[in-house]
C-alpha cells in the first residue's frame, strides 16, 4: 500500500504536535505493508530518522513559526510533491493532519479519487490566534475545517471532547472516530519495561557523558521526585505544581522537581522556583535530545501531565509518562479516567493549586514498591488497550 502522509509541521521538532507528526510518520513507515511518501516542512534538525523509514521523503519549504505568508505559499508546492508523487506511482491512501492551511490534500483527493483520512489533535481556534488577528481568519479556518471533513473518508479525533467539535463542524456526517496518542512501550532506547527499578538508580548517559542519576546533586535527592517533560507553556500548569511542591516541602515533606524543556514559561517557572526557595531540589535542564528523554523519565517517581481544561486536546505526555512504566498526575476527565480505575496514578479536578498539592499528598503515601506496580499497572494498559504506535497505525490503514 503506498501511503501518503502530510504534516505541515516539523517533524524533527519538540513540541507535542511536532513529536506527534514524528510518532506517526516512523509508525506508518515501519509497517511491511506500508510505502511510505512523507511530505512535510524542510527539518530545522536531522531528518535521518524519517528518511530511514519513508520511501519517498518530500520537502515543503521550512516552516516559519507565525507567518499567515508561509501558509499561503506551501498551497503551490504541495500540490506539486503530491501530484508528482501521484504521477510517479498512484497513491492507495492520504492520511493528515488537520492545520490552518491544510487546503490541498482534500482537494488533491477528490480530483484524483484517492481515499483521504484526517487526524485532528483540537480545536484550530487557539493556533490560528497565535498566528493572526486579522477578522476573516476565523472564518478561512473554518471553511477549511469544513472542507476536509467532509471530503475525509475517515476523521480520527484525538479523544472525545476533541470528537464532539469535529462532530457540530458544517459538513460533519457524525462523531469522528476517537483515536487516542500512542505510545512507545520500550521507549527509544528499547529499554525492557521491567527494568524500571534498576534504572532508577542508571546513571544518564548524555553524548558519551555521564548525566548523573538520582541522588547526585543536579538531580533532586528526594525521597519523591516529580517529572515533566515538553514545552513550557502556560496550558501545561507548571506554576501550580511549583507553588504546590512549595507548600508540601513547607509542611516538612521532602519532594524535589525534575522539569525538562523549554517554551514561554521557562523564565517564568525558574524564577517562581528560585523565589520559593525550592531551586535546590528542582532540576531543569533545558532541551534535551529525544532519545534521552526516557532515562530522565528513569529518574522521577510520578510523570506530572496535568492540562488546562480549557485546552482542546490530548496531553501525549502521559500516555508516554505511562508507557515508561511512571505512574502519572493528570486531569479528570473521560479520557484519563482509566488512570484512578486501573491504579496507575491520581487525577485533579481541577488545575489549583490545593488540587495538584493534594495529588502529591496522595502520592507520598505510596512507598516505592506501590509505586512500581502503579506504573506497571499503566504500562499494561496502554501496551493492551491500542494505545501503541503500532496499533495507531494499523487503525489508521485498515480497510474501511
Amino acid at each position: 500500500m503506498r501511503v501518503a502522509y502530510i504534516t505541515l509541521v516539523d517533524p524533527t521538532g519538540t513540541s507535542g504536535q511536532n513529536v506527534y507528526s514524528r510518532r506517526v510518520a516512523m509508525a506508518l513507515g515501519h509497517r511491511d505493508d506500508v510505502e511510505l511518501v512523507l511530505v512535510c516542512p524542510r527539518p530545522s534538525g536531522s531528518g535521518a530518522d524519517l528518511t530511514a523509514v519513508a520511501a519517498d521523503v518530500r520537502y515543503l519549504p521550512a516552516k516559519r513559526p507565525r507567518s499567515i505568508r508561509w501558509h499561503l505559499g506551501i498551497q503551490r508546492p504541495l500540490a506539486t510533491e503530491l501530484r508528482e508523487a501521484h504521477r510517479e506511482r498512484p497513491l492507495d491512501l492520504l492520511v493528515s493532519t488537520l492545520r490552518p492551511s491544510l487546503v490541498v490534500p482534500p482537494l488533491f483527493c477528490r480530483y484524483h479519487d484517492v481515499p483521504y483520512r484526517l487526524l485532528v489533535e483540537g480545536a484550530l481556534g487557539p493556533e490560528v490566534r497565535s498566528l493572526t488577528d486579522l477578522p476573516l481568519a476565523g472564518g478561512a479556518t473554518a471553511l477549511v475545517t469544513s472542507l476536509n471533513v467532509r471530503e475525509a473518508e475517515i476523521v480520527f479525533a484525538v479523544n472525545d471532547a476533541v470528537a464532539e467539535w469535529v462532530a457540530s463542524v458544517p459538513g460533519s456526517t457524525g462523531v469522528p472516530t476517537v483515536l487516542p496518542h500512542g505510545v512507545d512501550i520500550f521507549g527509544e532506547d528499547e529499554v525492557e519495561p521491567q527494568d524500571r527499578a534498576a534504572r532508577l538508580e542508571t546513571p544518564i548517559q548524555e553524548d558519551d557523558t555521564t548525566v548523573g542519576h538520582r541522588g547526585e546533586s543536579h538531580l533532586p535527592a528526594t525521597d519523591l521526585s516529580i517529572g515533566f517533560v515538553g514545552s513550557f507553556k502556560t496550558y501545561h500548569c507548571l506554576q501550580p505544581l511549583v507553588q504546590a511542591t512549595a507548600q508540601l516541602r513547607d509542611e516538612g515533606h521532602d519532594i524535589g522537581l525534575v522539569l525538562v524543556g523549554t517554551g514561554p514559561v521557562h523564565g517564568s517557572v525558574t524564577t517562581l522556583a528560585a523565589s520559593l526557595g525550592i531551586d535546590d531540589v528542582t532540576s531543569m535542564p533545558g532541551f534535551v535530545d529525544p532519545g534521552a528523554i526516557g532515562q530522565y523519565l528513569d529518574t522521577v517517581d510520578i510523570g506530572y501531565g496535568v492540562i488546562h481544561p480549557d485546552r482542546a486536546g490530548s496531553p501525549m505526555k502521559v500516555y508516554e509518562y505511562l508507557g515508561r512504566g511512571c505512574p502519572v498526575i493528570a486531569l479528570d476527565d473521560e479520557e484519563f479516567a482509566f488512570v484512578e480505575q486501573v491504579g496507575a496514578g491520581v487525577l485533579v479536578s481541577d488545575t489549583s493549586v490545593d488540587s495538584v498539592a493534594d495529588a502529591l499528598r496522595t502520592m507520598l503515601t505510596v512507598g516505592p514498591d506501590e509505586r512500581s506496580a502503579m506504573g506497571t499497572a499503566g504500562q499494561e494498559y496502554v501496551s493492551e488497550h491500542g494505545h501503541t504506535w503500532g496499533d495507531v497505525a494499523a487503525r489508521l490503514v485498515q480497510p474501511r
